[in-house]
């Protein structure tokens, strides 16, 4: 047998694929196709859209709040006869102000900042965070069929969970621009994007199928693992990479009309294609062995035990202010006393950070660290906590004209206990002023317990 490595480096030097399998797989057969065969892999989360809604608790229908607003943001669709249909439909308004780019885009995560594809954009708002299922290494399989004419495309893909910075690259399983849609071939887009990950580079693994993907539903599958991942269409190898990444990323799934005229990347959009476009999902698919499961729950149970010590460690930081994105709220509970969340320079006050747990807490105090605290340390903060009973903010303190002795590498530490025990799934910390001797502020640690 072929070694993984030289079949994965025979596969990287064929260039574009053409290739005649265009087999039509159901998904009602027995046995699905799985890398290496069905014996090794089990499913261990799926969609199948059975029901007449959305299944909240794996995919959230809300996409990149924090630069829009949240009526512009939530997905167009429709679930029935066991799909669903991502929608654009004419007079849908764009993704957020001032751009016509209409998205219609389901996932399975979502928080303050995620997708750092623009660094320019300024962060609008805080919402609650969602992490509904962030996962590293399996075999994924969507079965689907794509939205054709120009100015289109229907897309899935993945996004590192960014609990730091460099945690942030990009893998389109699919791209399929409705303009490469024809009747005896269709090009599938496969993308790296290593945004600002270190390690990962960027990567064009583009494909041709000799089908209409438009026409009928297709298998496409991604296998996921520390050695590098494989994309397959209708159970036959079609593209390998030796890269991987080695941290948890969210699914997305979405369908994005854009305006950009004749020589943009999608096209002009084709006013003579009826409305309403559609990107229609059978299933959704994720497969695991046994070395993933058993790793997968070793990294939960070492989760459940640091949660116990300083519960915010199991918390999603996120902010309504624009941050310096090598710095971000993910800093906050890393345990990593070197890394920071810093403010963008000339920070607007008040600005405020937000903890959301999975889980409703018990809390009694709240530690941040910070070093350099003279010089980029908060002075005065508030803290509250939501309360599910009223649906309001409620107050538990405040700190004023906080005195840092140092403004050096050693980290200090502001502790603050509260008048009473409060529980909530929601923390937050008005930041109200700070020292600004370089435009910034910034905290190393944040703690609730």
């Amino acid at each position: 047998m072929k070694s993984i490595g030289a079949e994965l480096a025979g596969l990287l030097l064929t260039g574009i694929i053409l290739f005649s399998w265009a087999g039509n797989i159901s998904a009602t057969e027995e046995h699905p196709f799985l890398p290496e065969g069905a014996e090794k892999w089990h499913l261990v989360k799926q969609a199948e859209f059975n029901e007449n809604q959305l299944d909240q608790s794996l995919f959230s229908d809300i996409y990149l709040p924090h630069w829009s607003q949240l009526n512009l943001v939530k997905a167009n669709y429709i679930i029935a006869d066991g799909h669903i249909k991502l929608l654009i439909d004419q007079n849908q308004p764009g993704w957020r102000p001032g751009t016509k780019q209409q998205i219609s885009s389901i996932q399975t995560g979502m928080k303050d900042g995620l997708h750092i594809w623009d660094s320019s954009l300024p962060i609008s708002n805080h919402f609650p965070a969602v992490d509904n299922y962030a996962t590293k290494y399996g075999y994924f399989e969507l079965r689907a069929k794509a939205q054709s004419g120009g100015g289109i495309h229907s897309a899935w893909w993945m996004i590192g969970d960014q609990r730091q910075y460099d945690k942030s690259a990009e893998v389109d399983i699919f791209e399929i621009l409705g303009k490469d849609i024809h009747p005896a071939k269709s090009k599938v887009w496969v993308t790296i994007h290593p945004w600002y990950d270190t390690v990962i580079k960027k990567q064009s693994l583009n494909y041709w199928v000799n089908t209409d993907v438009s026409r009928d539903y297709h298998i496409y599958g991604f296998e996921w693992t520390k050695n590098g991942m494989n994309w397959y269409f209708d159970g036959k190898k079609v593209r390998s990479s030796k890269q991987s990444p080695d941290y948890k990323m969210y699914t997305l799934l979405g369908i994005y009309q854009s305006w950009g005229g004749l020589f943009s990347w999608q096209g002009a959009v084709d006013e003579k294609q009826p409305y309403p476009k559609s990107f229609d999902i059978d299933y959704f698919r994720v497969y695991k062995t046994d070395e993933m499961v058993a790793a997968d729950l070793a990294e939960e149970k070492s989760a459940e035990i640091s949660a116990q010590k300083v519960p915010s460690f199991s918390a999603i930081f996120g902010g309504d202010f624009t941050w310096n994105w090598y710095h971000q709220p993910g800093h906050l509970n890393d345990n990593n006393f070197a890394t920071t969340l810093q403010s963008a320079d000339n920070p607007e006050f008040p600005a405020t950070i937000y903890a959301d747990f999975k889980q409703t807490q018990t809390l009694e105090k709240m530690k941040l660290y910070t070093r350099y605290g003279q010089g980029q340390g908060v002075k005065d903060l508030q803290i509250e906590y939501f309360d599910a009973a009223t649906g309001m903010w409620k107050e538990i303190g405040q700190i004023k004209g906080f005195n840092w002795l140092k403004n050096d590498g050693e980290t200090e530490c502001l502790e603050f206990k509260f008048a009473h025990k409060i529980r909530s799934k929601h923390v937050r910390v008005k930041v109200l002023a700070a020292n600004l001797q370089w435009k910034h502020f910034a905290i190393n640690e944040l703690q609730f317990s």
